[in-house]
């Protein structure tokens, strides 16, 4: 199970501290700057008033700092810390309800009055803390320092200047203005982070969801060699246009509506000489991240096979022997002599099994198979050929 980062670092920070509290008490904390004000505002509003800004990848102890950059700022909305699925994975789940957590920035930049070098202590003491503790675990996070300021919670990167003796932890002697510093709202923090969590899940179980599976799709003479199968299925298919034997006549995108919106930028219409096929592209919303799914495939081939090894040409009684779960359907119009894009056909068997949302269609013109459809009806299965091709 995935460990709450927040969670793992209070504990290494409970176990693995040293105290370097100083002894000094201040009456007061310094001014704070007026950008923390803007800890709470929404993703969406940030977004539009920063059209130039993208999202980045800052350190924490022992994760990554999502944030979202402006490069007119000296400073980073900081969103949530992750160890796993990239942001832009995410994005569409969980945008609208995300808030800005705080800031990544710099020593200088958060406390523009102090010294560009300054003794540990008095660095802490120019800002008005008196209390704050050092990572001392030998380790990548050995010399970070976490305080609190106005309330909130403080990162500050001082590990290039961390002390070690015989490999034991001394301390951190100096900071510098241009240390990495993160300060956050605890509370926002978490929030966003559940927020991720939740979104990882939606992620992971569409990819589960889209899974390539043999039983459903069609093996092909290869188009590069002529000589190997070659596969396109339902589900996930990365590359499987560039095998496809059949002369490709045509290509129409257009954007995903209802369901498919949910987790699909786009909706790309492929016609091959004999082969049909729907693939579904940006998901949630990220072209860049390459994974393509195959929604509808069908084809009047008869050199494209199912996985049983029935094909276009082949009878009902091959038919019945390959695929016995077969049931004749009878429930729709056969509407094939109105459109081009289906067979003409009198009959279509359909192989549905339990727990899935995909099905083949087998139409047939008395007793020869014309066309073979394979479908994903996402919310359920699909009984009848498609007949909603956009060309």
């Amino acid at each position: 199970m995935k460990k709450r980062i927040l969670i793992s670092f209070c504990i290494t920070m409970l176990l693995g501290l040293v105290s370097c509290a100083s002894s000094r008490e201040l009456d007061k904390e310094t001014e704070k700057p007026s950008f923390l004000d803007e800890i709470g505002i929404s993703y969406q509003t940030l977004l539009s008033g920063h059209p130039d800004a993208e999202i980045e990848e800052r350190m924490l102890p022992d994760a990554a700092a999502v944030c979202l950059a402006d490069p007119a700022l000296d400073y980073a909305y900081y969103l949530y810390p992750t160890q796993s699925i990239p942001f832009q994975h995410l994005e569409e789940r969980i945008k609208n309800e995300l808030v800005c957590a705080g800031f990544a920035t710099t020593v200088g930049t958060l406390f523009p009055n102090v010294d560009d070098s300054m003794a540990t202590d008095d660095f802490f003491s120019a800002i008005g803390v008196s209390e704050y503790h050092c990572v001392s675990e030998i380790g990548p996070a050995m010399g970070w320092i976490t305080f609190q300021y106005h309330g909130l919670n403080v990162y500050l990167d001082a590990t290039v200047d961390s002390v070690t003796q015989n490999e034991e932890y001394v301390g951190v002697q100096i900071i510098k203005c241009n240390y990495p510093i993160v300060i956050y709202d605890s509370i926002l923090e978490s929030q966003n982070y559940d927020l991720s969590e939740e979104g990882e899940q939606l992620y992971e179980g569409s990819l589960e969801y889209w899974a390539y599976d043999d039983e459903f799709a069609f093996t092909m003479p290869s188009g590069l060699d002529g000589e190997t199968k070659w596969y396109v299925g339902l589900g996930e298919a990365y590359d499987f246009d560039l095998g496809v034997p059949y002369d490709l006549t045509d290509v129409i995108t257009q954007p995903a509506e209802d369901l498919v919106a949910l987790s699909w930028s786009d909706v790309v219409y492929r016609y091959y000489d004999g082969l049909k096929v729907v693939t579904l592209t940006g998901f949630y919303g990220n072209q860049a991240h390459g994974f393509i799914a195959n929604q509808y495939i069908a084809t009047s081939q008869p050199d494209c096979k199912t996985n049983r090894g029935i094909s276009v040409g082949n009878s009902i009684a091959d038919l019945l022997e390959a695929y016995p779960e077969v049931v004749e359907q009878t429930d729709y119009v056969f509407e094939s002599e109105m459109t081009a894009d289906v067979a003409v056909h009198n009959r279509c068997f359909v192989f549905a099994p339990q727990g899935t949302n995909r099905s083949i269609l087998f139409l047939l013109k008395e007793d020869t198979i014309v066309q073979i459809d394979m479908a994903d009806g996402l919310d359920g299965q699909i009984f009848s050929p498609a007949i909603w091709w956009p060309k």
